[in-house]
């Protein structure tokens, strides 16, 4: 698949306040021009590479220019709370949080 990146955020909010998070994926999706097509390839994507935890999702395209920036570490799996927020402190100096 070659296409934009995307930043999924899960959360389950028939679960208690404080324990909605279900975790957030850096995957690729589709680039067709067309979000919606690009989101539903990003979140098949997740859902094929198991880190889909279900749930509702919020997503949020990654800038074009940020992409080569985001280490193999980060992609293709389910990031939990902590590694979100060390996620947010290696991209500060790129202007994002």
């Amino acid at each position: 698949m070659s296409g934009g990146w995307f930043w999924l955020s899960f959360c389950d909010t028939t679960r208690p306040a404080g324990s909605q998070f279900l975790g957030v994926c850096i995957v690729e999706g589709a680039d067709t021009g067309d979000m919606k097509t690009d989101l539903a390839a990003a979140i098949h994507r997740a859902h094929s590479l198991g880190c889909n935890p279900g749930g509702s999702v919020k997503s949020q395209r990654i800038m074009e220019s940020l992409e080569p920036k985001i280490h193999p570490k980060w992609r293709n799996r389910l990031l939990n709370k902590q590694e979100c927020e060390e996620f947010n402190q290696e991209f500060k100096p790129h202007g994002v949080n």
